[in-house]
């Protein structure tokens, strides 16, 4: 079989460019709500047992590259918090 590169997941975001999926943030959409609730939300987000946590962008961004996963996802937990909430 040959290694056309789709196979594999690139262990570091910026090893591959383009449009490709790897080089995306995951991201929340909160529709019409979206610049008034955003910016003031943290979200600890837990993917098959390790944590991610830090505070979304005003376009509802994480820090999160789907690159940063290095497993396919079977268990998601999701908490959104306010400035000073846990």
């Amino acid at each position: 079989m040959v290694d056309d590169g789709y196979n594999t997941q690139p262990k570091n975001h910026k090893e591959k460019s383009g449009s490709k999926i790897f080089d995306k943030r995951i991201k929340f959409d909160f529709g019409e709500i979206n610049n008034d609730i955003t910016p003031f939300l943290r979200y600890r987000l837990k993917i098959d047992g390790i944590t991610y946590e830090g505070e979304l962008d005003d376009e509802g961004n994480t820090d999160i590259f789907y690159s940063d996963i290095e497993t396919e996802i079977t268990d998601l937990e999701l908490f959104f918090s306010q400035d000073g909430d846990n």
